[in-house]
C-alpha cells in the first residue's frame, strides 16, 4: 500500500514505470485511473481552474486508509494512491489509483471503490475556480499591490 501527496505535476509515466518495474509475477491485471482536471467544471462551466485542499491534518494517512480498507474488501494484491493539492489547470492530473490484482473483476471494482471513496471529499475537496473577468483580475493586482507595501 503506497499513497503520496503531489505539489506539483504527477509524474504519470515515471510512476507506470515504477509500478510495473516492481510488478508481483502473480499479477494479472493493473487498473489505473488517472482523473484529470476538465472543462466544462461540474459546479462553474466557466471554470479556469481548481484548487485541491486538505479536508484533513494528515491527508497521506487518510488516502493510506481508504487504500488499506481495499486490500481487506476485495482480492487485491497492491493498491497505489497519488493525489496533488493546489492549482491545477485543466489537464493536468489531480488523482492517480493503481490497483493490481490475479483477476481482473476484483481489480476494476477495487479502483471504483477508492475512487469513489476520494471523492467523497473528506479527505481531499477540489474546489473549482472561475475565470476571473477584466475587472476581478484588475482588483486582484491591487489587493497584491497593497499587500507588498503593507508587508
Amino acid at each position: 500500500m503506497e499513497t503520496r501527496i503531489w505539489n506539483t505535476d504527477i509524474p504519470l509515466p515515471e510512476i507506470l514505470r515504477q509500478y510495473y518495474e516492481r510488478k508481483d509475477p502473480g499479477t494479472g491485471t493493473v487498473v489505473i485511473h488517472a482523473g484529470q482536471v476538465k472543462v466544462p467544471g461540474k459546479v462553474k462551466p466557466a471554470m479556469d481552474h481548481v484548487v485541491l485542499e486538505p479536508c484533513v491534518e494528515d491527508p497521506t494517512g487518510g488516502l493510506a486508509r481508504i487504500g488499506q480498507s481495499a486490500l481487506g474488501r476485495f482480492e487485491i494484491s497492491r493498491v497505489q494512491i497519488h493525489h496533488r493539492l493546489g492549482r491545477v489547470s485543466p489537464g493536468g492530473h489531480v488523482l492517480v489509483v493503481l490497483v493490481s490484482s490475479p483477476k481482473r473483476g476484483p481489480a476494476f471494482d477495487a479502483c471504483r471503490w477508492v475512487v469513489d471513496e476520494i471523492k467523497r471529499e473528506e479527505v481531499i475537496r477540489l474546489v473549482e475556480v472561475e475565470q476571473a473577468t477584466g475587472d476581478e483580475k484588475a482588483a486582484r493586482r491591487k489587493d497584491d499591490r497593497t499587500d507588498q507595501h503593507n508587508d
